[in-house]
Parts: C-alpha cells; structure tokens; sequence
C-alpha cells in the first residue's frame, strides 16, 4: 500500500512518517514545498527504512498532484497555512489545495482521504462538548477555512465516489511543537525548576491531544484499510484527551510530574481571552476503539524523552 502525506516535513507529518515506517510495511510519498527535509536522518530510521519514502516537491496545484498522486492508495491530507491574521483571505489556499487534492485524486484513483480538520470548526459554548453532528459555527477564519474543506471533501466523495475520513483536532502538543507555545514554555521552565507564570482567571477548559495519540489514530485508519472486512464508510472523528483543562490546571501538572517545588506565579488579576472548548471523544473510543492519554500521562511521556 501507498500512502500520500500532504504537509510530510511539518510536525505532524514527520512523526506519522517515522510511526508508518518503524510500524507497518507501507510505501510512503511526502509532499512538500521544499524539496525535502533539511535533514531527512532527523527521522532517526536506517537506510533501508528511509528508502521506502519518496519526498517529492509540489506546489499543491492540480497538475503537479496529478503526477504524485499516482500510486497512492490513501492521501493523509496535513498541509495547511495558519495565516497570521484572521482575515478570510490568508485562509483561501487552505480551500484550493484541497480542491486541488480532491480532483486530483479521482483522476489517479485514491480512495480514501484522511482530512486534519479542526475543534476550531465549533464555537457555541452552549453545547459543550461538541459531538460530530453540533452545529459548526468557527470564531475563527481557519476555522471557517477547515469548515469549507469538510464541505468540498463530503461532496466530491459522493459525486466521485471516494471515502473520507474527517479528524476534527484538539489542540496538539509534543516534544517537537513550537517553542513559543505555551505548553513548551511550562515544560522548559519545570525542566529547570523555574517558576511558571499563570496569567488570567484560568477559568476556561481546553481540550488538547498528544501527538503520539493522534499519530497513532490516523495509523490505524491506514491500518485497516488493508484489511478487506475491515474497510469502513465516510466518517467524521473527533480527536482529543478524554478531558479538557484550564491554564492553570495545567501547569500544575507539569509541576507535579517535573517534580518542581516552584510555586507557580499564578496572577488572575486580568480577564482571561480564550473561551473553553471541548469535543465529544465517543465515536473514537466505541467506533475506532481507542482511548487517547490524559494530559497527566502525557506529559509523563514527554518528560521521559525530554530528559
């Protein structure tokens, strides 16, 4: 089996590439608009591994998919631009390409796509936590870019007769995420038992997912369709720990595992910006038949690689 990996030299795509080959005996072709990793031995696979993946350059057009495309059996589409403001059109290519993946697959006849949709596609704090079915109502224009996405993906695959499967993604974290973020700053300061700095009410919960887990998902959906009695239909999946956490509730736990006898700087003088957010995990854990890590385990495992 051939798998195409949109977005293959982002954080996600290198950790499902290293996943696929150390796990399963798939061939894999990683798109990218470089050329190819600046560093492909970072993947820390042998030789004979790295030769089963084929990095190839695209701009995402329809012609230059065309010709990568060939082959596949299933694209796992990651690429995606994040914008640096929220107006709608830093968000349009995110739109195109997907269009793009999605003609171009049913000229080479890829059946299934594997779609990194997002918890930003739902807002309505009301319903928390948000099903499969909630209604979609972004805050954001990713948002409403992944939300367009979903829309092309669910009707190209009934008019063209291919099957998707839909993850809608808690916020991820892991080692290798950025390092501005906030979780690698609380992770950062632990390791050195400085003191982290809580700023805001901390009211609001966040759902979050540690990319091993997700990695592991989307390997699982590739897994079974090689096995014919285990092929599924069209599918929406939302993907995230099996609780949702405030601010402050997290960095106490990473205080708790770092074993830092820090006190936290915990200043909840000014509102807080972020509203909560939290998906419903049922469909994964009955229908796909795995229960993510908590935050707690999680970050046990990252301060296992950390140190």
């Amino acid at each position: 089996m051939r798998i195409a990996i949109t977005g293959a030299s982002g954080f996600i795509g290198n950790e499902l590439i290293k996943e696929l080959l150390q796990n399963t005996d798939v061939k894999i072709t990683a798109l990218t608009r470089g050329c190819s990793p600046k560093n492909p031995e970072a993947l820390g696979l042998p030789e004979s591994e790295k030769n089963r993946v084929s990095w190839r350059a695209t701009d995402y057009s329809k012609t230059g998919l065309e010709d990568v495309l060939a082959g596949a059996d299933i694209a796992v589409h990651l690429a995606a631009v994040r914008g640096t403001t929220d107006r709608r059109e830093d968000y349009v290519v995110n739109e195109e390409i997907t269009e793009n993946i999605l003609n171009s697959m049913t000229v080479c006849g890829v059946k299934r796509i594997i779609f990194a949709s997002s918890i930003s596609v739902y807002d309505d704090v009301m319903q928390i936590p948000w099903k499969e079915n909630s209604p979609l109502q972004p805050r954001t224009m990713y948002g409403a870019s992944k939300i367009e996405c979903e829309r092309l993906i669910r009707e190209l695959a009934e008019e063209k007769d291919f099957k998707f499967s839909i993850l809608r993604i808690a916020q991820v974290l892991g080692l290798k995420e950025t390092r501005r973020g906030m979780m690698n700053v609380f992770l950062d300061t632990a390791a050195v038992k400085g003191q982290i700095k809580v700023i805001g009410e901390s009211k609001a919960k966040r759902q979050y997912i540690y990319v091993d887990d997700l990695i592991k998902i989307i390997t699982m959906l590739i897994e079974r369709e090689v096995k014919e009695s285990e092929k599924k239909g069209s599918e929406i999946i939302n993907v995230g720990m099996p609780e949702a956490y405030t601010n402050l509730e997290i960095a106490q736990i990473v205080n708790e595992v770092f074993e830092n006898p820090t006190p936290i700087d915990y200043d909840n003088s000014k509102p807080e910006t972020i509203k909560p957010s939290e998906m419903d995990i049922g469909y994964l854990k009955e229908k796909i038949k795995y229960m993510p890590r908590d935050m707690k385990e999680s970050i046990e495992d990252i301060k296992m690689r950390k140190l």
